[in-house]
């Protein structure tokens, strides 16, 4: 969570958009559910390196994209443009889960190359 928090509050300095301090939230919510997806999967299959290497990062990727995207939008949304929650959820389904699916497949692709180079 403090890793979301500090990545919101960092964001600010070059962020000039229409939607100031919204990243504190949604940065926030989704480090919290990364961090509790992290800890719920290590303890579910501690020595599956499979699942820890190449499964673990695309579904907390996955979920936890899908979470921020989506505090995103109600906050947006709902909060700042006044549509019910049900039109905000069924209008931004292509955007959460395009970013999320982008997100989990490049980070799939990322995690063995990172964890060789950091292995150096």
């Amino acid at each position: 969570m403090l890793i979301g928090l500090l990545t919101g509050i960092i964001s600010q300095i070059p962020m000039l958009n229409a939607t100031p301090l919204v990243n504190l939230a949604y940065e926030t919510l989704g480090a919290l559910v990364c961090g509790l997806l992290v800890l719920a999967l290590a303890k579910a299959a501690p020595a599956n390196k499979t699942l820890q290497n190449v499964v673990f990062p695309f579904i907390i990727t996955f979920l936890s994209t899908v979470v921020s995207g989506y505090t995103f939008c109600l906050i947006v949304g709902c909060a700042m443009n006044g549509l019910d929650v049900a039109t905000v959820f069924v209008m931004y389904i292509p955007m959460v889960f395009g970013t999320a699916a982008a997100n989990s497949i490049l980070v799939a692709i990322l995690v063995p190359v990172l964890r060789a180079v950091l292995k150096r």
